[in-house]
């Protein structure tokens, strides 16, 4: 059985990047299913170059809306969530999103509930994870869920990861 990847990233994310993540999408899906959230920008290059049976898009329109599944993401969510943000002011579109974000991690009781075995994105600082400034969005969440669950996360706004990724597929 293959393992599954997430690629993720900003709605705001350059054209060169989003070149870049459209090759690597077509490079890791023989070995790899990606996972994505189907957003403009960063999610639809890494899913451009993808065949359908090698990619999952977590979406509000497919969100598993079972009771187990709301329950084991809700669970996660508030694992990592910061504490002081009031999860329930959201709209319920936003909250679904934001859930869906755990899936796109860690699979769902639709698909599979293999963690990723990496995660693959573009944010517009390297610590958007942290809590601050700009500490809501789904990447945030993403990447969040991947370092609590031990998954490496290669963020190619970080120059060394962006000059790894490009020795690799040979455009250096």
């Amino acid at each position: 059985m293959r393992e599954f990847i997430t690629t993720i990233g900003s709605r705001e994310t350059p054209a060169d990047i989003c070149n870049i993540m459209s090759l690597i999408g077509a490079r890791l899906q023989n070995k790899y299913i990606l996972r994505s959230g189907g957003a403009i920008g960063a999610d639809k290059a890494f899913e451009k170059n993808v065949k359908p049976e090698n990619k999952y898009i977590y979406t509000v329109e497919n969100f598993d809306y079972s009771q187990e599944n709301y329950d084991f993401v809700y669970s996660e969510l508030l694992s990592i969530w910061d504490k002081d943000l009031n999860f329930d002011l959201y709209g319920k579109t936003s909250q679904i999103l934001l859930l869906r974000d755990i899936n796109q991690v860690l699979g769902s009781r639709k698909t599979s509930l293999e963690k990723s075995k990496f995660l693959i994105c573009y944010t517009k600082h390297e610590r958007y994870y942290e809590i601050g400034k700009n500490r809501v969005g789904g990447s945030r969440i993403a990447i969040r869920c991947a370092l609590k669950h031990g998954i490496k996360v290669h963020n190619l706004v970080n120059p060394e990861t962006l000059k790894t990724v490009k020795t690799w597929l040979n455009i250096v």
